[in-house]
């Protein structure tokens, strides 16, 4: 499960009411909580590009310091990159995205310095 192998725990999950396709996670680390919320429509992702352009309410972006190190922690806990570490210059970032256990993206992202651009 992605979100215990990134040391979150699953604190409580919930639905929305009249909502039966959205479902909401509470997730968990020392003093802070993340609130996931997410459809179950679930799309492949075959083109990055349109990929963010159609990711809808299934999306979390998590910024990090190293992306390269990121992975390699995340691919040592059984957590494959479903997008490997790719530079995006012309906006500034590096990414990469992985899914976790119901298959909805989350968007690992660092930024490049200006001057690396």
């Amino acid at each position: 499960m992605v979100y215990g192998k990134t040391c979150f725990k699953v604190d409580r999950e919930s639905t929305v009411e009249g909502e039966s396709n959205i479902k909401l996670a509470y997730l968990k680390r020392n003093d802070m909580t993340v609130e996931v919320v997410a459809s179950k429509e679930k799309q492949p992702i075959s083109n990055p590009i349109e990929h963010l352009r159609n990711i809808g309410k299934t999306y979390l972006v998590i910024v990090v310091d190293n992306l390269d190190r990121a992975i390699a922690d995340l691919d040592r806990g059984g957590v494959e990159a479903k997008l490997p570490p790719t530079s995006f210059p012309e906006i500034g970032i590096r990414l990469a995205i992985i899914e976790d256990n119901n298959g909805y993206s989350i968007e690992l992202i660092q930024p490049i310095p200006k001057d690396n651009n």
